[in-house]
C-alpha cells in the first residue's frame, strides 16, 4: 500500500492499444512466428483442458516433467513447462556469469516467488537436454529455498521446445543465446524518472526524502502530472531529468538540500516561463554558489539580489539562457562550473555598473571557486589569467626596482 492512494490512475489497457496506428491495431505485419518460424497452430481452451487431463500426472511421473504447449512451428514449441528447479544446465559460453553478490543483493530481502518465480527453460526433446537461458540468479534461489521444503518440489517455467524430428543444425545453445540476446536488448529501460515514481510508490524511505525537498522547493519533473501530482501543486520551475539530482542534492557542498528553495526562486525570477526546463546542473550549481556565500559568512562578497540582476542583464543583453552556464563543465566539477560562469557574469554586470559607494564589488572567483587551466582555456578565460599573472610580475618588479633605487626616498 502507498501513502496516497489516491493519486493512483488506473485506466484500461486497450487505451495505449488504441495509441497505435491503425493497421497495427488488426494485426502484427510480420505474423506470429517462433524462433523465427511461422506459427502453425496454438492451443485453445478446450484443448488444453483436455491436454491437461489426459496428460499432466502421468508425464510428471514417467518424464519428472509436465509441458503445456501454447504455441507450435515447424520444429519448436513454446508453453509452460512445470518441472523441479534442479536437473537443468548452463551454457558457460552463451549464457551470463553467475554473480554472488548480485544473488546475494536479489534475495537479501527474503525469497518473493512472484519476483523470482517462471524463468526461462529451453527443452530440447531430442536429447532431454534442458538449458537455463535466463533465470540463473532465480533457479539458484529456487533451489536455496527448496532445501529446506519452504517452496513447493516443482516450479512453472517459460519453455521453448525442440520437437523430437527437429534437425540436428538447430543447436539448443544456439536458440537459447538468440532468445537471450533478444529479450534482453528489447526491454525499455526505466529512465530515472519512473525508476523515481516507481520508488516514491512503494514507500522508499530516500525517495519519499528527495520528494519532500522538491516539493518544498517548487520543482516539478517533465513528466505527466499525474505521475507526480504531489509536485504539480505549488510547483516554480520544471526540472528537465532527475538525472544526478537525487543522489546529489543532498551532497555537503551544496548545504545538504537547504538551498534548494532559494535557487528555484531565484531562477525563476531570472527565467519565469511556463516552458522553460532547467537542468539539474543548473539548479544544483546555484545552490553550490550560495552555500560558498553561507560558508565564507560574507568574505565571498556574493550578494544574491546582484546575481539575479546580473543574469536579467545577460539574458536581455545576449540572449543567454540558463542552459549557457551549464556547457562546457570541468570533470567532476559540474557545479563549480555553472557557479564560476555564473560569477563571471556576475562581475561582468557589477563593471558596467557607474562607481558609487553602493556599487557591489566583484566576486574573486580564482580564489573561492578555482579552475583548471583547460577549462579556463574552453571558455576564453586563458588569456586574462596570464593578464592577471604578469599583472603580478610586473607589480613585482616595479616593487624591486623601488628598493633597488630607493625611489620612495
Amino acid at each position: 500500500m502507498t501513502k496516497k492512494n489516491s493519486t493512483s490512475k488506473f485506466y484500461p489497457i486497450e487505451n495505449d492499444w488504441k495509441l497505435l496506428p491503425e493497421k497495427t491495431r488488426g494485426k502484427i505485419q510480420e505474423g506470429v512466428k517462433l524462433c523465427g518460424e511461422p506459427v502453425l497452430k496454438f492451443y485453445g481452451a478446450e484443448e488444453t483442458i483436455e491436454y491437461i487431463a489426459t496428460h499432466a500426472k502421468k508425464d510428471l511421473e514417467e518424464k519428472g516433467y509436465w509441458f503445456i504447449p501454447v504455441y507450435e512451428s515447424k520444429n519448436f514449441i513454446s508453453g509452460l513447462l512445470y518441472r523441479p528447479a534442479k536437473g537443468c544446465y548452463i551454457d558457460k559460453v552463451y549464457n551470463r556469469d553467475f554473480y554472488v553478490n548480485h544473488f546475494e543483493k536479489l534475495f537479501k530481502g527474503g525469497f518473493d516467488p512472484v519476483l523470482a518465480g517462471v524463468g526461462d527453460l529451453l527443452l530440447d526433446l531430442r536429447t532431454n537436454l534442458i538449458v537455463n537461458w535466463d533465470s540463473r540468479h532465480r533457479t539458484v534461489g529456487l533451489i536455496c529455498a527448496s532445501e529446506n521444503g519452504d517452496v513447493p518440489p516443482n516450479q512453472w517455467n517459460s519453455a521453448v521446445v525442440i520437437k523430437e524430428k527437429a534437425p540436428m543444425q538447430i543447436r539448443p545453445e544456439k536458440v537459447a543465446c538468440d532468445y537471450f540476446k533478444t529479450k534482453n536488448q528489447s526491454p525499455k529501460k526505466l529512465s530515472g524518472e519512473e525508476t523515481f515514481v516507481a520508488e516514491v510508490r512503494s514507500d522508499d524511505k530516500d525517495a519519499h526524502v528527495c520528494l519532500t525537498y522538491m516539493e518544498n522547493a517548487g520543482i516539478r519533473l517533465d513528466i505527466h502530472p499525474d505521475k507526480l501530482p504531489e509536485l504539480e501543486e505549488d510547483a516554480k520551475i520544471t526540472m528537465k531529468t532527475l538525472g544526478l539530482f537525487k543522489s546529489e542534492y543532498n551532497l555537503k557542498i551544496l548545504g545538504r538540500g537547504k538551498n534548494l528553495n532559494k535557487a528555484v526562486d531565484s531562477l525563476k525570477a531570472v527565467w519565469n516561463s511556463p516552458s522553460e526546463k532547467f537542468s539539474v546542473y543548473s539548479i544544483l550549481g546555484y545552490t553550490y554558489m550560495l552555500q560558498l556565500d553561507k560558508l565564507y559568512n560574507g568574505d565571498f562578497g556574493y550578494e544574491n539580489d546582484v546575481m539575479i540582476k546580473a543574469l536579467k542583464w545577460k539574458y536581455q543583453k545576449d540572449g543567454a539562457g540558463h542552459s549557457f552556464y551549464t556547457s562546457p563543465r570541468e570533470n567532476n566539477k559540474n557545479y563549480q562550473s555553472v557557479a564560476y560562469r555564473m560569477g563571471l557574469i556576475y562581475n561582468e554586470y557589477v563593471e558596467s555598473l557607474p562607481l558609487s559607494a553602493d556599487t557591489p564589488s566583484a566576486l574573486e572567483l580564482t580564489k573561492y571557486i578555482p579552475m583548471g587551466d583547460l577549462y579556463l582555456m574552453q571558455i576564453g578565460k586563458k588569456i586574462e589569467k596570464e593578464k592577471e599573472q604578469n599583472a603580478v610580475i610586473e607589480h613585482f618588479v616595479k616593487e624591486s626596482l623601488d628598493e633597488e633605487f630607493n625611489a620612495d626616498a
